[in-house]
């Protein structure tokens, strides 16, 4: 037992039982030597498990009504080829290939010795869509919100990715040092493609008042940098000035957003 000076709240015992049950093993951890036990899974426990994994739900116990419990979905995205890779040697940068509207390189990373992988997907789209910076931006906003919900597994093995604007379309990145970077790369541009207006409708109206309290909040800066401003909207006359954005902000609809939307992906299939 402890000795009163002892942090005895810290201090769990466990009892081992005196026999095991078949099939189990009762071990020692060979640096603190701590015993522990390794016991197979009941048949009953297995089987709710199974269940489970099809999505079924067992009846709680009494009978009563199952809990609206299951275990997760197995991840896509987790890295299933781990064999070790020959080291080969370092290449330059070089145009792996070139079609109609695409150019792609490929480079060996040599910094710091580190293995990585980033896959950069430039997508260009009609100059309309380029032009029109508020629906743009929104559509980014609400896009990077809905994406992280729907590639939160990707998050879980340690994957990234990002969806940004450019002046002449759409960027997609993606990176990690995993074999499934293809498939996140797939999945990220389908869902850029694809207009889900269930899930954009909640997020679309929190989304565009804060756009709108953003560009607000552009005219109370300091006299100086409102100067600035003012001074590259003449160096740059096909710049949209904020005061456009503004309203143009104030009367956009998710139904706006969806023409858009239909109007970008449809230089892009």
């Amino acid at each position: 037992p402890p000795e009163e000076d002892d942090e005895a709240d810290s201090v769990c015992v466990v009892p081992l039982p005196p026999s095991l049950p078949p099939g189990s093993q009762r071990l020692t951890e060979p640096y603190y030597g701590v015993q522990y036990e390794r016991r197979p899974i009941a048949s009953p426990l297995r089987e709710k498990l199974q269940a489970a994994r099809r999505g079924e739900r067992m009846p709680a116990a009494g009978g009563a009504p199952a809990p609206p419990l299951h275990l997760p979905a197995p991840n896509p995205f987790f890295a299933t080829e781990l064999e070790m890779k020959e080291e080969g040697e370092p290449q330059p940068a070089l145009q792996a290939g070139e079609a109609s509207d695409a150019v792609h390189w490929h480079a060996t990373e040599v910094a710091f010795g580190r293995p990585k992988a980033h896959v950069v997907l430039h997508l260009a789209c009609p100059a309309e869509a380029v032009s029109d910076v508020t629906h743009m931006n929104l559509w980014m906003a609400v896009l990077d919100e809905h994406l992280a919900t729907a590639l939160y597994p990707a998050a879980l093995a340690g994957l990234s990715w990002s969806v940004s604007r450019h002046t002449s379309g759409v960027v997609l990145r993606v990176s990690g040092f995993s074999h499934k970077l293809p498939r996140l790369l797939l999945t990220l541009a389908d869902q850029l493609l694809r207009w889900d207006g269930a899930a954009y409708a909640p997020r679309f109206e929190p989304r565009r008042e804060k756009h709108v309290r953003e560009l607000q909040g552009h005219f109370k800066q300091t006299s100086d940098r409102l100067a600035l401003y003012y001074l590259h909207l003449l160096l740059e006359p096909t710049r949209l000035p904020k005061e456009a954005q503004l309203e143009a902000a104030r009367a956009a609809t998710l139904d706006s957003l969806a023409a858009f939307h239909a109007r970008f992906v449809r230089r892009l299939k």
